[in-house]
C-alpha cells in the first residue's frame, strides 16, 4: 500500500518489519543476530521486546 494512504502507508510497512524480525530471529536465533547488530545494546534489546524475544 502506497505511503500516500495516511496510517495505512505506514503500517503495513511495520507490519512487514515485525514479521521479518520474527522469521529472523526463529531461524538464527538471538545469538547470531546479537553478534552482528551494528547498533547500541539498548536498541537491540527494544527490537527483540517487540519481537517477543528475550535476551
Amino acid at each position: 500500500m502506497p505511503d500516500c494512504v495516511p496510517v495505512a502507508g505506514q503500517l503495513d510497512d511495520a507490519i512487514v518489519v515485525a514479521l521479518a524480525l520474527r522469521l529472523l530471529l526463529g531461524g538464527a536465533g538471538v545469538a547470531l543476530v546479537r553478534e552482528h547488530w551494528p547498533g547500541p545494546d539498548s536498541s537491540l534489546e527494544v527490537i527483540l521486546r517487540l519481537a517477543g524475544r528475550s535476551a
